[in-house]
């Protein structure tokens, strides 16, 4: 009782300072520049999407891209869409993407950090929009954010670690010590792992990490972590996210709560996270793509850095405080 006493008077002080803190017959064709909407020729378009593993997330944005491109006019006489799955094959994306050298594919569509790298080295002369990349420049995905040089622009996903940790504060006061799980051979996840744990520390929790390098026996797994730590957090990734409703189970039966990067782990269970919203993230992609079909030369589209992150909470994990749902402006509770 006291705790929960003690959450409910501190969460409005802490939301505060967070807010403030905060295909016919028609052939298929290269891109154009006469083209001024989708219907003023008979040409059509070949997009394929490009996707290291195809989750929760990933779906999300390419539905939502495939969505905002109908809305824009390319109705499926105008335009097919492929899909390009790696499944967690390294070896099988690269190989993928070279197959696309010489293709008669419009567009190609990069969804997420491992797949807009991938395509980056391979230098394809075939223009690229990618989805919900965290650091295009460091990633050596273009040079120049405002005037891409490497034939690809997109958007980006903002991410937080200090908003995630404020999250942390908000939602669990009492959490001291914090776990952090991530996949050891996903890069961008080791990075964003990294990126926290430096952080959590200078705000004074204790952090302990846990590379996943398999998901056998992952109960067992989470079962010792869980008993190390007061809560989890494990940045976006389609391999975690595959098990994180066992992450989750395990770790509410024990009281605590795991916390994330990405919408999918929300959507599994883990009680908040801190990020782009994906929807939004794939309809701002589809206007670019609208602009390059048109004509509009790649260097000419500015990476769109504007979509900026949402609180996401799991509506059934946080009633797990006893408390009702604080009402903050952009909260999205799944």
């Amino acid at each position: 009782m006291k705790k929960r006493f003690f959450i409910f008077f501190t969460l409005p002080i802490l939301v505060f300072s967070f807010l403030f803190c905060s295909c016919s017959g028609k052939k298929e064709q290269p891109i154009t520049d006469t083209v001024t909407s989708p219907h003023d020729s008979d040409l059509s378009y070949k997009v394929a999407f490009v996707v290291y593993d195809n989750g929760n997330q990933e779906n999300e944005m390419r539905e939502a891209f495939v969505s905002r491109m109908r809305i824009l006019g390319y109705d499926e006489m105008k335009m097919k869409f492929d899909v390009k799955n790696a499944q967690r094959d390294m070896d099988k994306l690269n190989e993928q993407i070279a197959s696309l050298k010489g293709s008669d594919y419009s567009l190609i569509v990069a969804i997420s950090d491992s797949a807009a790298v991938a395509i980056s080295k391979a230098a394809l002369d075939i223009p690229c929009v990618f989805i919900g990349v965290t650091d295009p420049v460091s990633y050596g995905i273009t040079t120049k954010a405002e005037a891409p040089d490497k034939n690809m622009t997109g958007t980006v996903m903002n991410v937080s670690e200090a908003k995630s940790i404020s999250l942390i504060r908000i939602f669990t006061p009492e959490v001291k010590t914090v776990g952090i799980m991530y996949c050891e051979e996903n890069a961008s996840a080791k990075a964003n792992a990294e990126l926290f744990e430096k952080k959590a520390v200078s705000e004074g929790l204790t952090v302990k990490t846990y590379p996943v390098t398999s998901l056998d026996d992952i109960e067992k797994q989470t079962e010792s972590i869980i008993a190390e730590v007061d809560a989890i957090y494990a940045p976006a990734d389609n391999y975690l996210d595959s098990a994180m409703d066992k992450i989750v189970k395990i770790s509410t039966d024990n009281g605590k709560f795991v916390f994330s990067s990405g919408t999918s782990a929300v959507s599994s269970g883990a009680l908040a996270a801190f990020c782009s919203s994906p929807t939004e993230l794939a309809k701002s992609a589809a206007v670019m793509a609208d602009q390059i079909i048109k004509g509009t030369k790649v260097s000419d589209i500015p990476v769109d850095y504007s979509i900026e992150g949402n609180i996401f909470l799991s509506k059934k994990t946080y009633s797990l405080l006893g408390i009702g749902i604080p009402d903050l402006e952009g909260l999205v509770v799944i």
